[in-house]
């Protein structure tokens, strides 16, 4: 081989690794999770130590519930005021006075995780990729998480693996798990057995405290919160072992 051939190979050599690295730099900026770092980060804190909790149901004779649509629950709110009933969401509020004091509120959502991830008008499934990765539920989704909190894309990642990475990232800071408002989350806590989900327990001031409870049946997620109640967290844990989804 002259010279002059070697030449020629070593510039289209060359360029051809400037243009793949360009390419690449260009890709990892147009699905950089760095929007989503603070949000993981609070998330990655929280679920150093979790905790879980078996759901065991425990059947009410029919007086004992609270109904609301398909949810059934021990009702321990007889006291509580009905102030909001719309198609998915109902809320109870508990009165000292003229003030209000505590609710607890239903709420029945599409999972997250169902919907469709757009970036620069390019539509990526969230669930596609998720069952690809054989993670079926929102408790998979959390652990894959954690124990991939150290991997970061490189110039030398799939394009495919990249796009996953901001799916599944942005996922997390869709699904509110580190934030509520401004209040960050204390806990979290898995909830196995009879059912799926997890309890988000938030402490809003010395005083005060809320509890977010996520359950899956089928295709929906259903949301029970319990805001500034006189109740402990085990206490909260006992109601929901007498939750009936129907």
């Amino acid at each position: 081989m002259n010279k002059k051939s070697l030449i020629i190979i070593v510039v289209v050599f060359i360029g051809f690794v400037l243009f793949f690295l360009s390419y690449k730099i260009y890709f990892l900026h147009k699905y950089s999770t760095n929007e989503f770092e603070d949000s993981y980060q609070r998330f990655i804190d929280i679920i150093e130590n979790k905790k879980e909790h078996y759901v065991h149901k425990v059947s009410l004779s029919k007086d004992q519930y609270l109904t609301y649509k398909n949810i059934k629950i021990k009702n321990i709110f007889s006291d509580y005021v009905l102030e909001y009933d719309s198609l998915y969401v109902q809320t109870y509020y508990l009165y000292d006075g003229d003030k209000k004091v505590s609710q607890i509120s239903f709420s029945i959502l599409n999972p997250i995780y169902e919907s469709e991830i757009v970036v620069d008008n390019e539509s990526l499934s969230a669930e596609d990729i998720l069952k690809n990765h054989g993670l079926d539920n929102i408790l998979i989704l959390f652990d894959y998480l954690y124990q991939n909190k150290e991997k970061k894309p490189t110039v030398f990642t799939s394009n495919n693996e990249i796009k996953e990475n901001y799916v599944i990232k942005s996922l997390l800071s869709n699904y509110d798990v580190s934030s509520h408002g401004k209040v960050l989350p204390k806990k979290i806590i898995y909830l196995v057995g009879d059912y799926t989900g997890y309890l988000l327990a938030y402490k809003l001031d010395d005083n005060r405290f809320l509890y977010e409870v996520h359950i899956f049946v089928g295709d929906k997620d259903y949301v029970l919160s319990f805001g500034n109640m006189n109740i402990t967290e085990n206490e909260i844990l006992d109601l929901i072992d007498t939750l009936v989804i129907e």
